[in-house]
């Protein structure tokens, strides 16, 4: 009876691991129904340009900007790059993955040529046919990283500075990097869901994808701080 209870209550609390961590739940139905998918998406897409206008703050991937001049253009344009990036770097690896299972576990080769390379190359840049619902994710995906711009613009209301050291180009303050830890996680939750239900790979491939995408985001700031910062 107490075996019988445990196994009970281990059970019920990995369900709710895994509602929290793996969110199909509430991400399913709204990929697999294309009018809501879009609306979510586009309303996602809006309030996350909307709150890094307001917060004059940039976004390039999962990493938040500080650029000494506020420009109205740059921000939003920063914005459509980390999609179109999101959406390439996502639609690659599993590509990638997807081809690696053909070959080593299913045992599929087949031999490249002209129409094999122009198949693999339809196949990236649609994200293997699903692109709406993968453009419709990564919108939702990057929705968390909002969180940010968002507590700035709550500093503004209060009069007091929360998360925005002034004079950094990149969060400095604990407060500041705390938030954006926690935004880049859920932005990696969403991803990670996301992305193993829509290329059908199992989800632990999925987090090592989406996971990959944040140190992707690490090497970027490296490279834009030292081109801006020489």
């Amino acid at each position: 009876m107490v075996l019988n209870s445990y196994k009970t209550s281990s059970s019920r609390f990995e369900r709710i691991v895994s509602n929290i961590f793996y969110p199909s739940w509430i991400l399913v139905p709204i990929l697999e129904n294309t009018p809501i998918a879009l609306i979510v998406g586009a309303l996602s897409l809006l309030l996350t340009v909307a709150l890094f206008i307001n917060g004059k703050v940039s976004l390039l991937l999962l990493h938040v900007y500080h650029w000494p001049s506020f420009d109205l253009v740059s921000t939003t344009l920063s914005i459509a790059v980390t999609v179109v990036i999101t959406y390439c770097y996502l639609s690659l690896t599993t590509q990638l993955y997807d081809e690696y299972r053909r070959r080593r576990i299913l045992g599929e080769s087949q031999r490249v040529d002209a129409g094999r390379i122009r198949s693999l190359l339809i196949s990236l840049l649609s994200f293997n046919g699903q692109y709406v619902k993968a453009f419709v994710a990564i919108c939702i995906g990057l929705l968390p990283m909002s969180v940010y711009p968002f507590l700035i613009f709550l500093g503004r209301v209060w009069g007091h500075n929360l998360v925005y050291r002034g004079g950094s180009v990149v969060p400095a303050s604990l407060a500041g990097n705390v938030a954006l830890v926690a935004a880049q996680m859920a932005c990696f939750i969403i991803l990670t869901t996301a992305t193993s239900h829509i290329r059908g790979i199992r989800w632990h491939i999925s987090a090592l994808i989406s996971f990959s995408l944040i140190y992707l985001s690490i090497i970027l700031q490296y490279v834009v701080l030292g081109l801006s910062f020489p």
